[in-house]
């Protein structure tokens, strides 16, 4: 089974929107019997007094799925993610939460070739594809100003 984290490596959202972080368990035989989310590589509460934090998990079909939302994103909320299934890797991601910054996407479309990939899983066929249009370099400004 593999575990990922879609959206990943890196995700930014900006203060007060929530954080959705959306695991997906695939390519296992059964459904993992429980799934753990950590902040910063320590199991989250989900009744801590920061409160608004919630987990969702559906199990059904190929793929298990488990949404981490925690509503109204701090500052201090950013940081690495992880889930971690009983029966699978653990998948990370590196949260930021924007806070008056401006995120600045610039760069020159560079064609890829698409990927296409085809897998046989309880003889049924299912087949992938993923086309990448453009890779862009990602900066960060900050608009508040320095006093001098």
């Amino acid at each position: 089974p593999t575990a990922t984290i879609l959206g990943g490596p890196e995700l930014y959202v900006g203060a007060g929107s929530t954080i959705n972080l959306t695991c997906a368990i695939r390519f296992s035989s059964e459904p993992p019997a429980f799934i753990f989310w950590y902040y910063n590589e320590k199991v989250l509460s989900y009744d801590s007094p920061r409160g608004g934090v919630s987990v969702i998990t559906e199990k059904g079909g190929d793929v298990t799925t488990s949404w981490l939302l925690i509503q109204t994103a701090q500052p201090s909320d950013s940081g690495e993610y992880s889930c971690k299934p009983s029966n699978a890797n653990t998948a990370s991601i590196r949260v930021h939460v924007l806070n008056g910054e401006s995120l600045l996407l610039r760069g020159t479309p560079e064609p890829r070739a698409p990927f296409l990939s085809t897998r046989f899983y309880e003889r049924r066929e299912t087949t992938a594809a993923k086309c990448h249009v453009f890779s862009v370099q990602l900066a960060i400004s900050s608009s508040a100003e320095v006093a001098r």
